[in-house]
């Protein structure tokens, strides 16, 4: 696609275009093979402009994320790929919600460990995002060049075991959902056509965001991969802050801590009542108790020795 980025138009931007409804917030496109500079000049249809990308020249590699205008791509947010053009994340305000939203394009050779490196770079990313924005909401969509089994590929054997390894660890680490095979639609996502005919399902939509009533779609265009469309109900979740170094160790926190701590005690028949004292005089009871129980002790060992003269 890199002439048609620098052009504006021609015949695979029209066949996007096509498929656009006013509804959708995001697209992501992959192995879009352009430059940075031409990337940020280009809109799809109903405004959605480009937030995210990792761009590559080269044949097999660049990524893109558009977004409705209005949902921000929160500040300090950015993370590509350290290979450049293999994957692309940030996190967006959608509806009051912080959320991550990733655009993949795996590698597409057959070096299985170059591959499985760029998943498990795709997954810390995740992490990392997920804690410094206090988030659990995550969506991940794009073209991996991996399949999650042997019925992903009509030679019915996964080729690079490793980086379906560490898809299926992504899926899992995350709590995220196929959403393609949750809708019960898992036909095949890539067609090569020919005498060497060949397909396979590597193409996802990946959430965690948990909904009854998700819309997931797949259409044939120009293109050799099927076009993924996915409605997906965006939920706000509480999350509880996470505290910070400063306040943990702060003598307020200490104090309503220790208060907490003994209260439950107390509750649970573990700590005797203070009758109000405070703990100063209460620590200085202890030591009395500890030092009266001294003395019964040389007492009696005092009235020993006297028995035994």
């Amino acid at each position: 696609m890199r002439g048609e980025f620098s052009s504006r138009r021609g015949p695979k931007f029209a066949a996007i275009n096509a498929k656009m409804t006013r509804n959708i917030d995001f697209v992501v496109l992959s192995e879009t093979k352009t430059d940075p500079t031409s990337v940020k000049k280009r809109k799809l249809k109903f405004g959605l402009i480009p937030t995210l990308a990792s761009s590559q020249q080269g044949p097999r590699g660049g990524v893109i994320v558009f977004s409705h205008p209005k949902f921000k791509l929160l500040e300090g947010s950015f993370r590509e790929s350290e290979d450049l053009g293999h994957f692309v994340c940030g996190v967006y305000n959608v509806h009051g919600t912080n959320t991550v939203i990733g655009g993949v394009y795996g590698r597409s050779d057959n070096a299985d460990i170059a591959c499985a490196r760029v998943m498990q770079e795709l997954n810390n990313t995740v992490s990392q995002l997920k804690q410094i924005f206090n988030t659990n909401q995550v969506i991940i969509a794009g073209d991996f060049n991996a399949g999650r089994s042997g019925s992903d590929f009509s030679s019915n054997q996964i080729t690079k075991v490793r980086t379906s390894g560490q898809l299926e660890s992504l899926i899992q680490d995350h709590d995220l959902i196929d959403l393609a095979e949750i809708s019960g639609n898992m036909h095949h996502t890539w067609h090569r056509r020919g005498p060497l005919a060949q397909t396979s399902r590597i193409d996802y939509i990946l959430s965690s965001i948990p909904n009854e009533q998700i819309k997931f779609s797949t259409s044939h265009t120009i293109f050799d991969h099927v076009m993924l469309q996915a409605q997906i109900g965006v939920t706000r979740l509480e999350m509880q802050q996470t505290m910070k170094d400063f306040v943990l160790g702060s003598e307020e926190f200490i104090i309503k801590a220790t208060e907490k701590i003994q209260a439950k005690l107390v509750g649970l028949g573990l700590w005797e009542s203070l009758d109000g004292l405070p703990n100063n005089n209460r620590r200085q009871e202890d030591d009395d108790t500890e030092v009266e129980r001294t003395h019964e002790l040389q007492d009696h060992s005092d009235n020993d020795d006297n028995d035994d003269n």
